[in-house]
């Protein structure tokens, strides 16, 4: 996607072999910069469904934050597009290796990035923003293709991550674990990005046969509970992300079949 800021919009592409981060002036549409870098598709990989970039550059200070199909990881100068550091996330930390390419979108979290990686110990990450060093790693889930939300839960601040074998809280300061739900489908694919309401529910949901579900946290003395209020197998979300409005779930649903627009 495209985000915003001042006079200028920042974005990625794919040119060949080459991935390109870009800085655009809105008014024009004239280039500002362009950051572009080798990123060939690596074996297995298929891209049939897009070549993309698939994720969503982000903003934080003075750096735009962009992660490309083959995981590589580089925060630029937002005005000059000049390269500040790099990681390439599947070939340094081992991360889970997704056929269709990465996709997770950064999130941005007091001096940090925090990102799904996958894998043992390393299934999220935190960057330092400055530098690039690792803040912390932590939990052992592998990867799914949705990016990380910030939320708060009765005045605690959590990182809910959408991974292959379900849905978690982390503690976005350490990474530490602080609850849990299982929400599993074929090929490890939850796409969709989940959706947060400050009365406590979170709406998720997945293609692949599962559906959706909403789940009330509770936070009591320093400890979240997870209670399921309800389950659907007939709204599969499948690559595109829902939104509330008041008490309504607006998203469409199709799986592989037909997409149709539900309201719930």
């Amino acid at each position: 996607a495209i985000v915003a800021e001042g006079s200028n919009l920042y974005t990625m592409y794919r040119r060949a072999n080459q991935e390109v981060v870009i800085a655009l002036d809105a008014s024009t549409g004239k280039t500002v910069w362009e950051y572009s870098y080798d990123a060939p598709f690596l074996k297995d990989m298929d891209m049939g469904n897009g070549v993309g970039p698939h994720s969503t550059p982000l903003i934080a200070g003075n750096h735009v934050y962009a992660v490309g199909a083959t995981s590589k990881l580089h925060c630029l100068d937002k005005r000059t597009g000049k390269l500040v550091w790099s990681h390439d996330l599947w070939k340094e930390f081992n991360g889970t290796f997704i056929d269709t390419g990465y996709s997770c979108s950064p999130l941005a979290y007091k001096n940090t990035i925090i990102l799904t990686v996958g894998g043992a110990g390393h299934a999220v990450m935190a960057f330092d923003q400055k530098d690039g060093t690792v803040a912390w790693s932590k939990q052992d889930f592998a990867n799914s293709p949705s990016s990380p939300i910030s939320i708060k839960v009765a005045g605690q601040d959590q990182l809910v991550v959408f991974m292959a074998p379900g849905v978690a809280g982390l503690d976005p300061n350490s990474g530490d674990l602080l609850w849990s739900y299982p929400h599993t489908t074929k090929w490890d694919l939850n796409i969709s990005t989940p959706v947060w309401s400050d009365d406590g529910l979170l709406f998720l949901s997945s293609a692949y046969g599962v559906g959706s579900r909403v789940l009330e946290l509770i936070r009591r003395d320093n400890k979240t509970s997870v209670k399921e209020l309800w389950y659907n197998n007939r709204v599969r979300v499948h690559k595109d992300n829902a939104i509330r409005v008041g008490d309504y779930i607006y998203a469409s649903t199709g799986d592989f079949g037909p997409a149709f627009f539900k309201i719930g």
